[in-house]
């Protein structure tokens, strides 16, 4: 997948704006769970779970989506909007059913101010079984201050909240550069798991993986315990490809942030049988001290926080010049 150029993708049609009435490929059961087999389908979700094309928002709050088929996105002349955002959010279960989503293309103007992914926001979600292929690529250009609120970036889920899960999710790319960027903190399959899992998740690439924002992980950006909810896990996950360095804060092969806020109590951030092996491109190994930029790198996380755990994980790293396991390590 080569990476677009902006104009080219901001002038592109987003598929809110051709589908904009139920197609046959979005089937609704009698229970009221509903079965998608068309990329008409899957872009008609995104109008009933974020309110817009005459629908009212749709949370899908004890229902499933089932998808039926692989489907194409037609990444290069075809945007995709999140399905749910902060306001809107998805408490559904989506069951991929082993199928792949080809081509997925997510743009967002440096204006918009939004979490990027399949789903922009879950909340008490279910996310399984589901391959991304030669997909994800997000354009975020970086116009935003200091001051703004952070976004984040997956290529599943910009965030999982809330005793969410996203399991069995795959990220599969074996052509050019893989852009997953944003403004914030950018995870190739979660841009922020808050106080939920992300289990059995794999990230592969071939190309490299073209990382910016304030910080990156190869699986999760920000994996956060916070408040007396539940433990926030990364488990039996895979990170295997290249990045480009100088472009993201911090980095982590696994995890960016691993972070276990003072008022959890009990509960921890965990990072539990993870592997990673992360490479450099070819234009950064010939320069060792321009490979990275002044924060914290690391081949499992770039910073693992007070009370937080990492465990039972393993990485390799030829030519990255990361400093070990963690950047920072708080324990």
């Amino acid at each position: 997948m080569a990476v677009a150029q902006d104009a080219e993708n901001r002038n592109n049609p987003y598929w809110t704006e051709i589908v904009t009435e139920q197609p046959e490929g979005y089937i609704v059961l009698g229970n009221g769970d509903v079965e998608i087999s068309s990329a008409e389908g899957l872009a008609w979700l995104i109008s009933v779970v974020n309110g817009l094309n005459g629908c009212e928002p749709y949370s899908f709050a004890g229902h499933k989506v089932r998808l039926m088929a692989d489907v194409s996105m037609c990444g290069d002349s075809m945007n995709f909007t999140p399905i749910g955002n902060r306001n809107h959010r998805f408490f559904g279960e989506f069951n991929g059913m082993g199928h792949c989503i080809e081509k997925l293309s997510l743009y967002a103007d440096g204006e918009d101010k939004t979490d990027l992914g399949l789903f922009g926001y879950l909340q008490h979600a279910i996310v399984q079984n589901l391959v991304l292929k030669d997909a994800a690529l997000f354009l975020y250009p970086y116009k935003r201050s200091q001051s703004d609120q952070m976004w984040y970036s997956g290529s599943v889920a910009g965030v999982s909240d809330s005793l969410s899960l996203v399991e069995n999710c795959f990220f599969i790319s074996c052509t050019g550069v893989n852009g997953v960027g944003g403004g914030g903190v950018i995870g190739g399959i979660v841009g922020k798991n808050r106080n939920s899992t992300v289990k059995n998740c794999g990230y592969f690439s071939t190309g490299y993986n073209y990382l910016f924002g304030n910080g990156g992980g190869g699986i999760v950006g920000a994996n956060v315990c916070e408040r007396s909810v539940s433990d926030a896990i990364v488990v039996n996950c895979y990170f295997i490809g290249m990045v480009m360095p100088k472009v993201v804060t911090d980095y982590g092969g696994v995890v960016c942030y691993n972070e276990t806020t003072a008022d959890a109590n009990e509960y921890k951030a965990i990072v539990e049988n993870c592997y990673a092996y992360v490479d450099i491109t070819e234009s950064y190994k010939s320069n060792r001290d321009s490979h990275w930029g002044d924060g914290y790198n690391g081949h499992i996380s770039a910073v693992n926080s007070e009370r937080s755990i990492a465990y039972n994980c393993f990485a390799l790293a030829p030519g990255t010049y990361f400093c070990g396991l963690f950047g920072l390590n708080e324990l």
